[in-house]
């Protein structure tokens, strides 16, 4: 028994064991324990990783991309459908703003699958002048319809997000798009003197 003892003595003056009134520790683990009680104090997460993007919408605007269009019914009982041929008198594009605004094609168009993603909308880059289209509207005994063909913008922003030791989340903004997020619709109003103005 002493001379177990005495082996275990040396071991420890060794560097190889340590003790303590509860038995005995080995150096190894106990160097393990104090590397993970570090850890744990300087926080579980790695700071500054990129977590990935995210998009947040904003305000909506509206575009005319023709001028007002008008029929009467000339019916004194009945309401009608009324035709419409129309033609797009003016362009609108996709505009991107801050470092989107400078970044490339491949940046931007990534950018619009994430709002295309997260809000389920399809993104139009642009409209074309010169388009045709046609609209059909019930118009009511002795009204005018009055219809023109819109775009609808909506402004998202794009946010960077990215990590913190106490495995927090931060977002940095890093630029905007304001997306054409309706290419084409029709605006429509009816009147008995044809000056309503569709929106």
């Amino acid at each position: 028994m002493k001379n177990a003892q005495r082996r275990m003595m040396g071991l420890a003056a060794a560097g190889l064991f340590t003790t303590s009134l509860y038995g005995i520790v080995s150096a190894p683990a106990a160097h393990a324990a104090t590397q993970v009680a570090a850890q744990a104090a300087a926080g579980p997460c790695q700071p500054g990783e990129y977590l990935g993007k995210t998009a947040k919408a904003g305000k909506k605007t509206k575009k005319s991309l023709s001028g007002i269009y008008s029929k009467r019914n000339s019916n004194p009982k009945e309401s009608s459908t009324l035709t419409f041929g129309m033609e797009t008198s003016t362009s609108w594009t996709t505009t991107f703003s801050g470092s989107l605004g400078k970044s490339s094609e491949k940046s931007k168009a990534a950018a619009v699958k994430l709002i295309e993603g997260q809000f389920g909308v399809d993104v139009s880059r642009s409209t074309s002048k010169g388009k045709n289209a046609s609209n059909t509207m019930v118009v009511r005994p002795k009204y005018y319809g009055r219809t023109r063909i819109q775009s609808i913008k909506t402004a998202f922003t794009i946010y960077q997000k990215i990590s913190r030791r106490d495995c927090s989340i931060s977002y940095v903004k890093i630029g905007g798009v304001n997306a054409i997020t309706s290419k084409y619709h029709f605006a429509e109003c009816q009147d008995k003197k044809n000056v309503c103005k569709p929106y």
